[in-house]
């Protein structure tokens, strides 16, 4: 069975010392890959059509986004533009675009409570042994 791997490192922040979780994935997957596994799926659909389809949905968000039409796949994602800004006055310039503005993209809540329910965590070993000087004698986690 796969697993979603983690690894505990030192949050150097937090006094007392605590640590935090990084997730380490097993490797980074694309429209390639993507497509890939669609067409497995769907053995009538060429892969190479199936990469093409998931390029256009891509740009087709874009060009929403950009005529501010938010975007919402029903129990996938949501897209939608927000602003990064402090206005002294209402009608103060704006600041330039790159950072002005943002695009969010969120999950929704059944898409993340069925990773949730599927997913099997496997704990990794350290890295390195952690600076003593700002870590707690005992982990959180014993």
């Amino acid at each position: 069975m796969a697993t979603a791997q983690y690894r505990p490192e030192p949050n150097y922040l937090t006094t007392p010392g605590s640590y935090q979780l990084r997730f380490v994935p097993h490797n980074v997957a694309g429209y390639d890959e993507l497509a890939a596994r669609l067409a497995a799926k769907h053995p009538g659909w060429p892969a190479d059509e199936i990469k093409t389809l998931l390029q256009d949905a891509n740009e087709e968000i874009k060009d929403m986004l950009t005529n501010g039409t938010q975007v919402t796949l029903e129990d996938a994602f949501s897209y939608r533009l927000s602003f990064h800004a402090r206005l002294d006055a209402p009608d103060d310039p704006l600041p330039p675009m790159d950072e002005l503005l943002r695009v969010k993209v969120s999950p929704s809540r059944p898409f993340v409570r069925a990773v949730q329910q599927n997913a099997h965590l496997e704990r990794l070993p350290p890295k390195k042994k952690p600076r003593s000087c700002c870590l707690p004698k005992t982990p959180p986690w014993s």
